[in-house]
């Protein structure tokens, strides 16, 4: 199953990523980890929020999201949270996901109603909006901050850094707040549990750490390490953690935190300190003493530069040749040339200095200098040359610099693009050959054939919830039944268990006849109109001409609303129409065995078949029943047969027991329909009580002992 991780994903060392995932293909996705892969794990450094996201998503069509919360860092508070949880969850309208693992943060009492509690109870409830239209398993773990290994902005590096550049710390949480971490050892072995027992259940489950610490054991241990650290817990009360119910974590799965955070932090200060001591090469160290800043060069330059044109001047003076070069406008020249206009603006203004300079010492007095106008055209040649050439460089340098972001733009779009597909590739190869090479593809088609190949209706329909379940990946699944072409009603057989409490036990023929007349055409019914409590697809069964079965799959994802999903509802209903047909010749074939005289009570045995079918079905929560027994009298068959005509549907099942009482297998009947029924009875004058079973079987041998025995009292 391909899965995507996010969030606050550096907290989790590569090793812990290993040991939860095994060979499953894992893309972890944030901006903060370095590009690389290393067998089926690929770090790409990409925010939900970005464009290529959606790409990145849709090309992998993941199964299982894993979101672990920033939250969860001590000290962080994240701005966009929501925002990057609500990207992700968008694109489950476009793709089939199947589970949704938030590792959301502890909360103490104080923080409930802080503008964190808040957004945390939003993101809650998004989460549970998007799992409910959508049917994906949503399992939230509240966890403790993982720690176990350095990572860049994590709780123990920004820690270990202030205190190694003489800053003062204070916690987030005072003195004698219970201290939430985890190890990452710890948090990996429950994720791994947790994947491998995986239940499709919607729940949340906590994790607590190990003992019993709190902000003034960190301070101690820190202060063991970094005598003349400043550290020192926030101002205030304590916080107050309330222990929630650790029963799941402990005892389905077996965890419990080992890790003590006082013993974890000498390690992790090793572990800085060793990053911290890294020594550079000897071409290295030489190169971080020289290299300089760019404007410290420039003004470097520009000063040596100076130097360099007045000690040109003066030689030249004695030379006709050199003369006829103007070394002040070829100084300009370069350095606006070189640097940009900025560069050139001083150079010019340096130049004018100089030339001025030069003006003086040759007898012009200053203030002859800048009332004759003639002396300043130099000095706005010297400006004009140094914004001419600045301009020509920076404009070269804009474009070079535009192809250049472009051009890094294209290929990292190209790289991006090219992994994608040599990704997609790989599947195409590892399904293709699954499918030519193996038999996983007949083997499916053959399980359910079997499956479905019943001699019994109801064991077909308790059947074939799970294997459309499967087949189709989609858990709103019902059928109803229409045994008569005149009837005015459907009535529902088996549904899935997320629809059997919302869906309708019975439908009104007259409000679907568009339905009714387009299955009758041996159509499949699609709806171009959703709304709500309508089905998305319906199939029907056919016999003699009529629609005697309805499949109705009601919640779709976006994903499945296409042509190929239709043409696999129609194969599936054309094998389920294949076998109901039989089942139900069989059963008529076969009636006079189970019923007495052929009519509409059963005997005792096929009854408790039928009983045993209900059962299975409803531990399955698939269907609903309820049992009762009403007092026999001491009448035939043929007698309760025309007694209870009307007063039972045709899909509840009756029985003559062999005690001489009749019991009523009533299907899909909630706390409701079972007053109605009982009132329905006991308005008829019939005494009836709802039981849990019927007698125990060998009973029986006890019953017909008493028969004979009042047989021969008679006689």
């Amino acid at each position: 199953m391909d899965t995507l991780l996010t969030g606050n994903a550096n907290a989790i060392s590569d090793e812990s990523i290993g040991k939860i995932f095994g060979d499953n293909t894992v893309i972890i996705a944030d901006p903060s980890v370095t590009p690389r892969k290393e067998g089926h794990i690929r770090w790409i450094p990409i925010s939900p929020l970005d464009d290529k996201f959606t790409r990145l998503f849709l090309t992998y069509g993941f199964e299982r999201v894993i979101f672990l919360s920033r939250y969860t860092e001590p000290g962080f508070t994240p701005t966009d949270e929501i925002y990057r949880l609500n990207a992700i969850l968008a694109l489950t309208k476009q793709v089939k996901l199947r589970q949704f693992i938030f590792i959301a943060p502890y909360l103490s009492e104080e923080e409930e109603n802080s503008e964190k509690g808040i957004i945390l109870d939003s993101i809650i409830k998004l989460l549970e909006y998007y799992r409910d239209t959508y049917n994906f398993t949503l399992k939230i773990i509240y966890c403790p901050g993982i720690v176990g290994h350095l990572h860049k902005g994590g709780f123990f590096t920004n820690l270990f850094t202030d205190l190694r550049k003489g800053r003062p710390v204070t916690l987030e949480r005072p003195a004698g707040s219970r201290l939430m971490f985890i190890s990452h050892e710890d948090f990996s072995t429950f994720m791994f549990r947790l994947l491998d027992d995986w239940r499709d259940v919607n729940e949340s489950i906590h994790l607590l750490p190990s003992g019993y610490e709190t902000t003034d054991d960190l301070i101690s241990v820190v202060k063991s390490l970094i005598p003349d650290a400043d550290i020192s817990s926030a101002q205030g009360h304590p916080d107050t953690i309330l222990d929630p119910e650790e029963r799941i974590a402990r005892e389905r799965y077996g965890w419990l935190a080992l890790n003590k955070t006082a013993d974890m932090v000498p390690g992790l200060y090793k572990e800085f300190l060793d990053k911290e001591h890294h020594k550079l090469g000897f071409f290295e160290r030489i190169r971080s003493k020289v290299r300089l800043p760019q404007k410290l060069l420039m003004l470097a330059e520009l000063g040596i530069g100076t130097l360099i044109v007045e000690l040109a001047v003066t030689i030249s003076r004695s030379n006709v040749q050199f003369r006829l070069i103007d070394y002040r406008l070829l100084f300009i020249v370069i350095m606006s040339t070189i640097w940009g206009s900025t560069a050139g603006f001083f150079a010019a203004t340096l130049m004018i200095l100089s030339l001025a300079n030069a003006y003086y010492r040759n007898g012009t007095e200053w203030v002859m200098l800048f009332y004759d106008p003639g002396n300043w055209v130099p000095f706005i040649l010297f400006y004009i040359t140094a914004a001419i050439c600045g301009y020509t460089r920076q404009r070269k340098e804009d474009e070079a610099g535009f192809v250049r972001d472009e051009n890094k733009k294209l290929e990292t779009e190209n790289e991006f693009v090219s992994d994608l597909y040599q990704e997609a590739l790989q599947y195409k190869n590892e399904y293709k050959q699954n499918l030519t090479l193996s038999k996983q593809g007949f083997g499916r088609i053959f399980d359910v054939v079997t499956k479905l190949n019943q001699s019994r209706s109801e064991l077909i329909f308790a059947e074939s919830i799970p294997v459309i379940e499967d087949i189709l990946d989609n858990h709103s699944v019902a059928i109803y039944t229409i045994y008569d072409s005149a009837a005015r009603f459907a009535r529902l057989e088996v549904a899935s268990a997320s629809l059997s409490k919302r869906i309708k036990k019975s439908l009104d023929l007259s409000e679907y006849t568009d339905i009714i007349d387009t299955l009758l055409k041996g159509e499949l019914w699609i709806n171009k109109e959703p709304q709500e409590g309508q089905p998305c697809y319906v199939a029907g069964v056919l016999s003699d001409d009529h629609v005697t079965v309805l499949i109705a799959i009601y919640n779709v994802a976006f994903s499945q609303m296409s042509a190929y999903y239709a043409n696999l509802i129609r194969v599936l209903a054309g094998l389920l129409e294949n076998f109901i047909v039989k089942a139900w010749q069989y059963q008529s074939a076969v009636r006079q065995r189970e019923f007495y005289n052929g009519g509409g009570i059963m005997y005792e045995d096929y009854f408790r078949m039928q009983l045993k079918i209900q059962r299975d079905m409803s531990d399955n929560e698939i269907t609903d029943f309820r049992l009762f027994k009403l007092d026999g009298q001491g009448k035939s068959a043929n007698e309760w047969e025309e007694l209870l005509r009307g007063k039972t549907r045709y899909n509840d099942s009756v029985c003559l027991g062999n005690d001489g009482n009749i019991y009523i297998l009533a299907t899909h009947v909630d706390e409701k329909g079972e007053e109605i029924i009982l009132g329905r009875f006991d308005k008829a004058g019939l005494k009836c009580e709802k039981i849990e079973d019927m007698y125990p079987i060998d009973g029986t041998k006890e019953i017909e002992s008493k028969k004979e025995e009042s047989k021969k009292k008679e006689s």
